[in-house]
């Protein structure tokens, strides 16, 4: 049975993050607004299925793409996802989930359209355009012992700056053999890179401002957290 875009328990974490609905007018009060709920679930398909906004089917009841396309950028601007984020780690914490002892980072290219905000030559795809993107994990507002990450983060300045805030830099070294062992532990950083391009607009960049960009990326993030505080229900 195909589960829901927006469960129930979701919902009930997020709904009060919103902030609240303008009231209408007292005269020509106009069309009355799709609720909250409803534009969060035409949101949530435009972000996995990667649709355009226009394409968003009326028969969903969400209402139209634009206005699901203002409300995404409402909520990211008051820091709805980002407040939700921190609810569910702080829930994943709560339940022994996380492991603050180590942290991982890593990055990764999407493809990007149309010529958006931040993108550039993607050197692992032809040069065509891409957005960089850099996730770091097991380390939302805690500090880890060590932060593990692969050759591209090897520098002194970035070795410098972990060790002035007391993390130990396990970053494999450039021009070395593959084989360091990092994997063991950096696993878990491509796992979750895996998991966000699992959500196509996140794959597939086509916003076109980088604010708008960051709302599909911490939505996205958010979802990955509610899926491992989901699994804590069963």
């Amino acid at each position: 049975m195909a589960k829901p875009l927006l469960p129930d328990e979701l919902w009930n974490i997020l709904q009060p993050l919103l902030p609240p609905t303008k009231p209408r007018r007292f005269r020509f009060p106009g069309r009355k607004p799709i609720n909250d709920r409803k534009a969060l679930t035409g949101i949530l398909f435009v972000l996995k299925t990667g649709i355009p906004w226009e394409d968003l089917p009326a028969e969903m009841g969400c209402g139209s793409g634009m206005t699901c396309w203002r409300r995404l950028q409402a909520w990211q601007q008051a820091g709805v996802w980002a407040k939700l984020q921190q609810v569910l780690l702080k829930r994943l914490d709560n339940a022994h989930l996380i492991n603050w002892t180590r942290a991982a980072v890593d990055s990764t290219f999407a493809r990007a359209f149309g010529g958006v905000e931040e993108s550039g030559k993607n050197p692992t795809d032809r040069g065509r355009p891409g957005v960089k993107q850099h996730i770091l994990v097991e380390e939302p507002q805690r500090m880890p012992d060590k932060l593990y990450g692969d050759r591209a983060y090897d520098s002194q300045p970035h070795r410098e700056a972990l060790q002035e805030r007391g993390i130990e830099p396990e970053l494999a070294k450039r021009n070395s053999e593959h084989g360091s062992g990092l994997g063991r532990y950096r696993w878990v950083v491509e796992r979750t890179l895996s998991w966000l391009h699992g959500f196509r607009k996140v794959r597939f960049v086509t916003e076109k401002t980088f604010e708008m960009q960051c709302a599909f990326f911490n939505l996205a993030l958010a979802l990955i957290c509610y899926r491992f505080l989901e699994q804590s229900f069963c």
